[in-house]
């Protein structure tokens, strides 16, 4: 339908750090929704039809845990339904065990991704890049500028 909001998943453990991006998105013609950690986008995930989701690389998996290394990588590769990859510490590995019991909402698993970090795990982020085959991974760094969440934006709007 001409003229819907686009609806995004934004997950990220510091969205009040984004603002001014989170504005800027909204002004191109989206809704935004946050999730803090890989929990609550999980849940989100399930629940409601997205056409983006924007991800920190590294972010919490549950509510008590600071930034984890291995969020970002979790989530990825929960909604594209590929398993656990090796590595991972077993703490995490028993935490997402429950998660991949079932996968996410209909139509979500194949949703464009743009992925931000202000740091890059290079054997991380080869396991995300492993994910994504389809090529529909748009990196780039954080704090994320307005160019690539435009052109992320725009991704989006042609599907």
């Amino acid at each position: 339908m001409l003229g819907e909001l686009k609806r995004l998943l934004w997950a990220d453990d510091e969205p009040d750090r984004l603002e001014y991006e989170a504005e800027f998105v909204m002004s191109l013609g989206s809704r935004v929704d946050f999730a803090k950690t890989l929990l609550q986008a999980v849940d989100a995930l399930r629940q409601a039809r997205y056409d983006g989701l924007i991800l920190d690389q590294m972010f919490p998996v549950g509510i008590e845990d600071g930034p984890n290394i291995w969020g970002g990588c979790l989530l990825l590769r929960w909604l594209r339904r590929i398993d656990v990859p090796n590595g991972v510490p077993e703490d995490l590995r028993q935490v997402t065990s429950a998660i991949w019991t079932s996968g996410p909402l209909e139509g979500n698993e194949s949703i464009p991704v743009h992925l931000v970090s202000a740091f890059y795990n290079p054997s991380i982020l080869a396991l995300i890049r492993e994910s994504e085959q389809n090529a529909k991974l748009r990196p780039s760094p954080k704090p994320t500028d307005t160019a690539r969440l435009k052109e992320f934006f725009h991704l989006v709007e042609s599907r």
